[in-house]
């Protein structure tokens, strides 16, 4: 296999959008590419690329592809938090495309509390770690989706 010849970076970016091999392979959803990849200890979970400044978890997150989203959040290193160039994270990427379980997810894992930017913008995760109800009725996102996401 080519990751085993010394040779090989795996943190090499391509030369249209830079990202690394992790970021094309999240943004894809192949979990057993993304998996081989997080068992390694010289690849960066939370490696920006250089179009737009999102990482692979930004990628995941905005494919809605929820088991590489878990397994990035489960090795304890890619950022929840991280902006990309617009300003976005995650979470913001996971809210504006709806993906409800991505959104739990990420609103349960160690650090990510509130959406991005603005200071002005409502919290979407209360201090217990719970959808907080005023960022339903302050957001521009479906009511119906809000509702889905306080649901079980």
């Amino acid at each position: 296999m080519l990751l085993e010849r010394k040779d090989i970076n795996p943190e090499h970016p391509d030369t249209e959008y830079g990202r690394t091999p992790l970021s094309l392979a999240a943004q894809g959803g192949h979990e057993g590419v993304v998996k081989m990849f997080l068992e390694r200890s010289d690849v960066n979970p939370d490696q920006l690329d250089t179009e737009s400044g999102r990482t692979p978890l930004s990628l995941a997150v905005g494919g809605g592809h929820k088991e590489v989203v878990k397994m990035l959040l489960e090795r304890g290193d890619a950022k929840p938090d991280r902006a990309d160039i617009s300003g976005k994270t995650p979470l913001d990427w996971g809210v504006s495309q709806q993906h409800v379980e991505i959104v739990k997810m990420i609103g349960n894992s160690k650090g990510q509390r509130k959406l991005s930017g603005n200071s002005e913008r409502p919290k979407l995760f209360n201090t217990q770690g719970s959808v907080s109800e005023s960022a339903a009725h302050n957001s521009s996102v479906d009511r119906s989706w809000w509702s889905r996401l306080f649901s079980g």
